[in-house]
């Protein structure tokens, strides 16, 4: 915090934190299973003066991020819930939008990771299995690198 905060906001160099407080709430927070995300509430909703807003809700072409749950989405969406009612003139004279960064293209190794993490591998064996995804991680850590120095994104 003494290092984030006055980077973001210099004054706050001179802060002095003369309280802090956690509060738990056991469970307090949402749990969706797997396949549940279409049946989550939408950003926008049919009625021009209500919209919903969390990690929970589903963006249609605000999209942003992780479907996950995580904070970064629920300020996100937030905003985009918002701008929707101010886009919608629900807000009366406020018509401004908050800006929205959009957020970066996956790099290549996150993207080999996660076609490596859903292949199918055709392997019925457990030990061969093992063996056989070890070589595809194997294979596509060679491409990775490959991929990096042609492009030269690694460090």
């Amino acid at each position: 915090m003494k290092e984030l905060l006055p980077a973001a906001v210099p004054a706050f160099r001179s802060a002095v934190v003369v309280d802090s407080f956690v509060q738990r709430f056991p469970g307090g927070v949402t749990w969706f299973s797997p396949g549940s995300y279409a049946n989550r509430p939408p950003l926008q909703t049919n009625l021009k003066n209500l919209v919903c807003a969390g990690d929970w809700v589903r963006m249609g072409d605000r999209e942003h991020g992780a479907k996950g749950l995580c904070q970064e989405r629920a300020y996100v969406s937030g905003l985009e819930a918002a701008n929707a009612l101010a886009r919608n003139g629900m807000l009366k004279k406020l018509t401004r939008q908050h800006p929205v960064i959009p957020i970066r293209d996956d790099e290549p190794q996150v993207v080999l990771g996660r076609q490596v993490s859903f292949s199918p591998l055709p392997f019925s064996r457990s030990h061969t299995h093992t063996h056989g995804k070890q070589r595809l991680v194997s294979l596509c850590l060679k491409q990775i690198n490959f991929v990096c120095n042609a492009d030269k994104l690694c460090l």
